[in-house]
């Protein structure tokens, strides 16, 4: 199942990391915290105080994101890392757990007429 933004044209869905096996080849959009960063890739931490991380593959020349959370648009690989289309910073005080709520929600079938 996929987000209700993913159902309008042009937007990528929102997922969750657990979610990403179910898009590899596809622009996807996920939101974390960054736990490493150098110029060719970064870290991003999805669920709060979680071992599990997406490595995002930083394209030449992109801009530093100076900030502790991130959303980054980027396209699923077959090893389940990001490739960087575009990230944003989301400031140094965001919930993760409330944002995956959200996207969690987003998801549910039972809400598609809401969403959808």
């Amino acid at each position: 199942m996929v987000s209700a933004a993913a159902k309008v044209e042009g937007m990528s869905p929102l997922v969750q990391a657990e979610q990403l096996p179910q898009f590899v080849g596809r622009t996807v959009v996920v939101a974390g915290k960054l736990t490493s960063v150098n110029d060719a890739e970064c870290a991003v931490e999805c669920v709060p105080g979680s071992s599990r991380t997406i490595r995002v593959v930083r394209p030449a020349g992109a801009v530093p994101v100076a900030s502790a959370y991130a959303q980054v648009e980027g396209v699923v690989q077959s090893d389940l890392s990001l490739q960087e289309v575009h990230m944003i910073s989301m400031g140094d005080a965001l919930d993760l757990n409330v944002y995956n709520e959200m996207v969690a929600i987003t998801t549910m079938q039972e809400y598609t007429s809401m969403f959808g």
